[in-house]
């Protein structure tokens, strides 16, 4: 578990600085009175985080095309770009409160998000060793299964996070639909 620990230590702090850089340059951009690539790069962002919902589609469709881990792939990546991009929209920007409601939300959702990967598959691999291990003594499938019951449970209870992560990912859909017709209205577009 140490190792994990290490792991989402070091994402988590990657992931920090990707948001830093993103909201100071943002402010950057903020005072030079740069606002269309503020507001563009909130496009950009939130087309990229609707762009990783494709790895949620491949799950409740098998039939979808590419391969599951290849979305996954996809998912992380643009999540992080979409990020960046998010940190860089808010940049400076202090005035009102839905877009700052959203920002924490996403910040929220992409800490579970993180959490939820690393965790899941490091007790999917801890379970599938230990019953190998299990089994290689000699023991059965059932009677391993029956030795590693409280690593099943915890694997069944860590597959029960995503009924918290979508609600949360379902909340963040309505704040950001709220913060672009707000802004849409009040830019006069």
């Amino acid at each position: 578990m140490g190792g994990l620990l290490w792991r989402i230590a070091w994402a988590g702090i990657g992931v920090l600085m990707i948001w830093y850089f993103g909201y100071i340059l943002g402010i950057q951009w903020y005072e030079e009175h740069r606002l269309d690539s503020l507001y563009w790069s909130g496009i950009m962002g939130t087309l990229s985080v609707i762009l990783s919902l494709g790895y949620s589609v491949k799950k409740r469709f098998k039939t979808f095309p590419g391969r599951l881990i290849t979305w996954l792939k996809i998912h992380v990546f643009f999540t992080i770009i979409g990020n960046f991009l998010i940190c860089f929209h808010v940049g400076g920007r202090t005035h009102a409160i839905v877009p700052w409601a959203a920002f924490v939300l996403f910040f929220i959702v992409m800490i579970s998000g993180q959490i939820g990967y690393f965790l899941h598959f490091y007790v999917k691999k801890k379970l599938t060793v230990e019953k190998k291990t299990l089994m290689e003594k000699g023991k059965s499938r059932d009677e391993a299964e029956e030795d590693l019951i409280w690593m099943v449970a915890g694997e069944r209870m860590l597959s029960q996070w995503r009924q918290i992560h979508f609600p949360l990912n379902a909340a963040l859909g309505l704040l950001i639909a709220l913060h672009v017709l707000s802004a849409v209205y009040y830019r006069g577009w």
